[in-house]
């Protein structure tokens, strides 16, 4: 019938009229990408640097840093059983030596290359002061990584002696409390059908404490957190 064709036009063209979603590869378009950005900043001013560093530094927050100190010589040599020149620049490369640049590199396990590879790492040295050769080395590992890198630094550099921090404590005057209201005071009869609220400490519900995470949480509160030697004078910080 002729109401029907006529309908069946109708849906016809209105289809044709939609336009297609574009693909991902026009939507990563430079042009469709800044057009994009400048929609979604109407409400928030961004810098133009913005977009550079989110893709840059997303990732770095939750790396783990590893500080060495010591004669640069001393690191040196014993960094080299970690790393081996085959592979690429090492912590020994000239610009990241000097503290310049950022380096990157690839660790294995000491004296282990090429069969027990550990993973890349970046790294940082700290400019040479005038007239002297101690140097500081900053290394950042995944998590994962971290727990394999910490002991074969350790060995490598012989650092297996904790430092513990010496603590001075000050005598302090206790002070004298007053003594505690009743208990039977504090009680109130408990509705039936209500909750009792907790308390911001939580020492009333008798619960064990709360475990408290250190640092990139990949050790235990009660760990040593520095390490030195007396064979290299190297030490190791997390």
């Amino acid at each position: 019938p002729p109401l029907q064709r006529e309908k069946s036009l109708k849906a016809g063209a209105k289809k044709k009229e939609q336009p297609k979603s574009k693909s991902r590869k026009a939507r990563r378009r430079h042009g469709n990408l800044l057009l994009e950005f400048n929609r979604r900043q109407r409400r928030n001013v961004w810098l133009e640097t913005h977009i550079w560093h989110a893709k840059r530094f997303h990732d770095l927050s939750y790396y783990c840093c590893i500080e060495l100190q010591g004669e640069e010589d001393e690191l040196l040599a014993c960094l080299s059983q970690l790393t081996s020149k085959e592979t690429g620049p090492t912590f020994a490369a000239v610009l990241p030596l000097s503290g310049r640049r950022q380096g990157s590199t690839t660790v294995y396990r000491a004296g282990r290359y090429p069969s027990q590879p550990l993973g890349p790492v970046s790294f940082l040295w700290r400019p040479r002061t005038p007239g002297s050769s101690h140097r500081q080395l900053w290394i950042w590992a995944h998590p994962t990584l971290k727990q394999d890198l910490l002991p074969e630094l350790q060995t490598a550099c012989r650092c297996s002696e904790p430092v513990i921090p010496a603590t001075t404590a000050a005598p302090v005057a206790t002070p004298v409390e007053p003594p505690p209201p009743p208990r039977q005071a504090q009680q109130k009869e408990k509705t039936p059908g209500t909750k009792r609220k907790r308390s911001a400490g939580g020492d009333d519900d008798g619960g064990p404490p709360q475990k408290k995470l250190l640092g990139d949480a990949t050790r235990p509160p009660s760990a040593p957190v520095s390490w030195t030697s007396a064979a290299t004078g190297i030490l190791i910080k997390l």
